[in-house]
């Protein structure tokens, strides 16, 4: 922690002096005429983890009037058109709470690597996921493009810098086995069967799924199919709406096998076509948080009734589930990137090349045959 001293000089007047010691334990000082800055500079200090380039061009910028970065992400923002409502709140948090009272009151003609990499220790040091500091660098990023776009200086100083990487020792997603997912199934409440059901053998994302209505579901088709096409958002005021799907190719048909259609068939009888398939009773949206603890209570009670499921499936580990039996059973990656909704296959194969069952054979193959001279 910095601290602030006030002093006197021979004169009588006073300066304030901010100390604080260094990474390698070096006691460090810098002192001001008047008490607000030395604040700034405390403040400065404290928020970057005692980078004292940091607090240097903070107080630079504010002692010569500059363009903050903050005012650039500011713009930044207010120039953006595409992003949806909720998008921009997003990015307005990420102003306020992880840019604005660390990079964002040095001059954006001052911002150069050095201050981006201790923003990123800092981060770390906050306690923020690999993947945050990665979204927050992103939008950085292109805070940065925007200035050098508009002429506020000639380069991106983002471009190379080292980020902390996202991959983690042990896999984050779990895949459930067939028996797993049954013991699971049968213990959930029966409200949430036939949605949870479609989440496993369709591979789409809860908010995906939630939002198809009771016309996209054409069951008389051989095969039965379910059309994807739109998912639940939020505004600027964290309202829930209908919007589009996470990007263009989320957009899809999935084929369903009989079982699924026998389980969601009576979802639509009696009721309007623009009625979700997927509902409360009243009809209306099923919220994330009611299925997620009707799901803990079954993976609870299935763990209880089999010691040696130990699992801990999130709701989404339904998706990566679906991939892996569809890989399991024989679907290429691209058939299963288009099943999943996924760009390219390249996010198909990073997740789940490892489960393909052919490639693993064809490599026990290879490496026995080698063995055997």
């Amino acid at each position: 922690m910095a601290s602030i001293r006030k002093r006197s000089r021979k004169d009588g007047s006073h300066y304030f002096t901010v100390g604080w010691r260094d990474g390698d334990g070096t006691q460090c000082g810098r002192s001001f005429d008047d008490e607000p800055s030395a604040l700034l500079y405390k403040r400065a200090l404290e928020l970057n983890s005692n980078a004292w380039d940091i607090a240097d061009a903070v107080i630079k910028a504010h002692e010569d009037g500059a363009r903050t970065f903050a005012d650039v992400v500011g713009e930044h923002i207010d120039l953006l058109v595409k992003p949806t409502s909720q998008t921009i709140r997003n990015y307005r948090y990420m102003l306020a709470e992880h840019i604005m009272h660390h990079l964002g009151g040095i001059s954006v003609q001052e911002l150069g690597p050095r201050h981006i990499t201790a923003w990123v220790r800092a981060m770390q040091e906050k306690g923020l996921s690999p993947k945050t500091i990665r979204n927050v660098h992103g939008l950085i990023s292109a805070s940065m493009e925007t200035a050098v776009r508009l002429g506020y200086r000639a380069d991106n100083p983002c471009r190379g810098i080292d980020l902390p990487t996202t991959e983690h020792a042990e896999d984050k997603e779990q895949f459930l086995t067939w028996d797993e997912w049954q013991l699971i199934y049968k213990n959930l409440h029966i409200t949430y069967q036939p949605l949870a059901l479609f989440l496993v053998m369709s591979g789409a994302r809860f908010g995906e799924a939630t939002a198809v209505t009771v016309a996209d579901f054409n069951w008389r088709n051989v095969p039965a199919t379910i059309r994807i096409n739109k998912s639940w958002k939020r505004d600027g005021d964290n309202v829930y709406y209908v919007g589009q799907p996470k990007t263009p190719t989320s957009k899809r048909t999935v084929a369903v096998p009989p079982a699924v259609v026998e389980a969601l068939q009576p979802l639509t009888e009696g009721v309007a076509g623009t009625t979700l398939l997927f509902r409360t009773g009243s009809d209306g949206r099923i919220a994330q948080k009611y299925f997620w603890n009707a799901w803990t209570k079954a993976v609870a009670d299935a763990q209880q009734q089999e010691p040696a499921f130990t699992k801990n499936p999130r709701i989404h580990d339904l998706r990566h589930t679906s991939a892996s039996w569809a890989l399991q059973g024989g679907l290429t990656l691209y058939e299963v990137a288009r099943r999943l909704g996924h760009s390219s296959t390249a996010t198909t194969e990073r997740v789940y090349a490892h489960l393909m069952h052919e490639g693993m054979s064809r490599g026990a193959e290879v490496m026995g045959r080698m063995l055997e001279g």
